[in-house]
């Protein structure tokens, strides 16, 4: 007089709900509302717990093998958000000096742009050139406390003489370095220093490190990002 009655809830798992043939067509109605009840109520269990599931393989999820692991509180982990906003924001600072380099090069030695360092009126623009020293500055020596990821091996070190060591044989890292007394551009006689922020030209080109970047994030150039490195 009873049968069991087999339903999917559509995540891989079956459902059983017991029906009683015997039962009077008055409470018909009633069984089918419990029997809808109990399978409702199966299913927001079986979705909280795949859910949660769900959650805990993202945790544990990584993208390299990690190598080492962190004793500091102060490492911070490629990829990040604060990794990426650095990155971002290097990148910007570069996109604008492979601009801004030539001008003062060529234009810059006949017209008003000679004047930049020396006039008040253009103090703002040498204390914006300020600020994106200090972000090219402190992102490049951040590379130092910041895991990093071996392309080649798919790698991540964590641990900081890892890092050391792997960050200190990229030429990019020098590279980097060397840009950073084209700063000194705004002291007297010094303009042709300006030069050196050239090299930074290696952020808008496809290597690595770039890579690296767009499969922790998930993210590609923008368009108009594209555009650009197109057009140099």
């Amino acid at each position: 007089g009873r049968r069991a009655v087999a339903m999917s809830n559509g995540r891989g798992k079956r459902v059983s709900i017991i029906e009683d043939l015997n039962a009077p067509e008055a409470t018909a109605d009633t069984h089918t509302a419990e029997r809808l009840t109990d399978l409702l109520s199966n299913l927001r269990e079986n979705i909280h717990d795949d859910t949660n599931q769900l959650n805990n393989e993202d945790e544990d999820f990584k993208i390299w093998y990690v190598e080492g692991q962190s004793k500091s509180r102060f490492m911070m982990r490629f990829g990040s958000k604060i990794d990426v906003l650095f990155y971002n924001g290097m990148q910007m600072v570069a996109s604008t000096d492979i601009l801004w380099v030539p001008a003062m090069l060529t234009f810059g030695r006949a017209t008003w742009i000679k004047d930049i360092p020396s006039d008040p009126q253009f103090r703002w623009l040498v204390r914006l050139d300020l600020m994106a020293a200090v972000i090219y500055i402190l992102g490049t020596f951040r590379r130092l406390i910041t895991s990093t990821v071996n392309l080649e091996q798919a790698v991540e070190y964590v641990e900081f003489k890892r890092i050391m060591k792997f960050e200190l044989s990229r030429r990019t890292f020098w590279m980097d370095l060397v840009s950073m007394f084209g700063h000194l551009w705004v002291l007297p006689g010094h303009r042709n220093l300006c030069v050196l922020r050239l090299v930074r030209s290696w952020r808008l080109l496809s290597n690595a490190r770039s890579k690296c970047y767009k499969v922790a994030t998930g993210r590609v150039d923008s368009v108009a990002m594209t555009v650009f490195k197109l057009a140099l």
